[in-house]
C-alpha cells in the first residue's frame, strides 16, 4: 500500500476538514470529524488514566490568566505577542499556551511541606485545550493540522525539593 502523511489519512478517513475550519477560524482552523474526534479524546483518556494510576493527580486549569499570574510563569516581554489576550470586562487576560502556566502557579503563595516532599515530587497530569499565535512559524510545518493555534495535549509537572536539601 501506498504510505500516507497525516493529510493523508485524515482525508481518506473524512476525519478533518481544513476549509470549513479556515472558513470559521481563520488561517490554520480545521474541524476534527467523526471517529477522528473520538480518537483524539480516547488517546487524552488514556494519557490522563496511564499517569494517575502512576499517582499523579489530573488538573485541567482555567484556559486564560490574569496578566499577574502569567508574568510569574512566563517572561512577557518575551512571549507577549505569541500569547492570545482576552479582553472584556475587568482585567486582561491571557489564554494559556500550555497546562504548565497555570499549574506552575497552582501553589504560588503557599509554603509547601518539606516533609510532605521529602517523601517523593507533587505529580500534575495537566489536560488542557491550549491557544499560541506562534503557529506555522517561517514557513515551517504548515501541512495539515500541525503548527495550529489551539491544540490539547496532556503534560505531566512535577514539584520536587531542591537537591541537596533536607
Amino acid at each position: 500500500g501506498k504510505k500516507l502523511n497525516h493529510v493523508g489519512v485524515l482525508t481518506a478517513l473524512q476525519g478533518m476538514d481544513t476549509e470549513r475550519g479556515v472558513k470559521v477560524a481563520g488561517g490554520r482552523g480545521y474541524f476534527l470529524r467523526g471517529e477522528i474526534v473520538l480518537l483524539n479524546y480516547a488517546l487524552i483518556n488514556y494519557g490522563l488514566h496511564f499517569l494517575t494510576s502512576k499517582g499523579y493527580t489530573a488538573l485541567q486549569p482555567p484556559f486564560f490568566m490574569r496578566k499577574e499570574a502569567m508574568a510569574q510563569c512566563a517572561q512577557l516581554e518575551q512571549f507577549d505577542e505569541e500569547l492570545y489576550h482576552v479582553t472584556g470586562e475587568g482585567e486582561d487576560k491571557y489564554l494559556i499556551a500550555t497546562s504548565e502556566q497555570p499549574i506552575a502557579v497552582f501553589h504560588a503563595g503557599e509554603t509547601l511541606d518539606a516533609e510532605e516532599l521529602k517523601k517523593g515530587p507533587i505529580r500534575y497530569v495537566g489536560m488542557s485545550t491550549n491557544f499560541r499565535k506562534e503557529a506555522g512559524k517561517h514557513g515551517s510545518d504548515t501541512l495539515g493540522i500541525f503548527r495550529t493555534h489551539q491544540f490539547e495535549k496532556i503534560e505531566q509537572f512535577c514539584i520536587t525539593k531542591p537537591d541537596g536539601e533536607s
